[in-house]
């Protein structure tokens, strides 16, 4: 039997995991060119996501872009989308969060399908959020975020000013499941 602590535990667990996927979808649609307030507002995983693939056209796959600077250096940036995997999470969580008739909430086999459910969506939401790119569409221009005093920042000024030595870009097109393992 689950103890009461462990299922709050749990359904936290799941609010803040929905709550994220759907800040970051509004984060990338933000900074989507040409789509309605009401669209960039929207708070829906499904209906995000549906905006955020027409604009995109990326689906779940990973851009990598390599600025190389006249020094050498080359310096890194990523767009990791919110995957379908992640979205399709974030849905599921609603099944956890949402009172339905007839489930038993001494089932620990639900329980631990859940923490398991929460265990991959969080390792998802924190690679979509560790990427700088939130707008990888060549023609309108990427959007990158960086901290202030990110050396990286010397990168896209050059890349701003066309003053690089070169830019590669690297599409990686997951074909299973995405394990991320955060630096350190």
């Amino acid at each position: 039997m689950r103890e009461h602590g462990d299922a709050v535990s749990l359904m936290y667990a799941a609010l803040e995991l929905r709550c994220g996927i759907e800040a970051r979808l509004q984060e990338f649609a933000a900074h989507v060119p040409g789509i309605t307030k009401k669209q960039a507002r929207e708070w829906e995983i499904k209906k995000l996501g549906r905006t955020l693939d027409a604009a995109f056209r990326a689906g779940d796959r990973i851009l990598l872009l390599l600025v190389q600077l006249h020094s050498g250096q080359v310096a890194q940036f990523m767009y990791a989308p919110v995957t379908s995997r992640l979205q399709e999470i974030g849905k599921r969580c609603g099944d956890y969060l949402h009172v339905r008739p007839g489930l038993d909430e001494d089932d620990d086999r639900r329980w631990a399908q859940l923490s398991q459910m929460l265990h991959e969506g969080c390792g998802l939401l924190r690679m979509s959020c560790s990427s700088e790119i939130l707008c990888p569409t060549m023609p309108e221009g990427l959007h990158i975020v960086l901290a202030e005093d990110d050396p990286r920042l010397e990168a896209v000024k050059a890349l701003q000013n066309g003053n690089h030595a070169g830019v590669q870009i690297m599409t990686i097109t997951p074909t299973g499941p995405i394990t991320y393992y955060p630096k350190g």
